[in-house]
């Protein structure tokens, strides 16, 4: 397997990642992107653990990095004045980060309903929702990545107690 060094005429570059194989750059977890061009899920064992030292190098670069980007430009916006403009990817960032909380969620199944450009309708949880929860999607990802524990959620409907759950939620950015 030819490998690449600065200065190198190997055949195997940096953007060719055809010769990174798991086993040397994570341990036994799948490396590289998704099958169905998603963005790859965090192994079973490691989901919800943002404290975990080894995630698949192909999550860290496919998932994370740009989780820390946005989140950097919704700082940087609301440090600046200026306003955020949202696009499709503002979406996917919103999606794969819910769908993350999806993953690890272990209280009591609710619905979450994010607004505004990048939102949506998710269930979180199995079974019938005790709860309906409505948040801006920015702020409310501001509150999962820890920068705002006074985000606003509004009860919908449901028990009042589900809020607690969904107010101390953390997903790594």
């Amino acid at each position: 397997m030819p490998t690449w060094r600065w200065g190198s005429t190997t055949t195997a570059k940096p953007a060719d990642r055809s010769w990174w194989s798991a086993s040397r750059c994570c341990g036994p977890a799948p490396c590289g992107p998704a099958s169905d061009g998603q963005a790859p899920t965090p192994p079973q064992d490691q989901q919800r653990h943002p404290g975990q030292s080894r995630w698949p190098v192909a999550y860290l670069l496919d998932v994370i990095l740009n989780r820390d980007l946005w989140m950097h430009r919704v700082d940087l916006s609301r440090a600046t004045g200026r306003p955020l403009v949202s696009g499709g990817h503002d979406q996917q960032i919103v999606a794969q980060v819910v769908r993350d909380l999806a993953l690890g969620w272990s209280a009591a199944p609710m619905a979450l309903e994010l607004t505004g450009p990048a939102g949506g309708f998710w269930r979180l949880g199995s079974g019938d929702p005790v709860a309906v929860v409505r948040a801006d999607a920015v702020a409310y990802l501001r509150a999962l990545s820890g920068r705002d524990d006074d985000v606003v959620l509004e009860l919908i409907s449901g028990d009042a107690t589900a809020l607690t759950p969904i107010r101390q939620a953390r997903v790594a950015f």
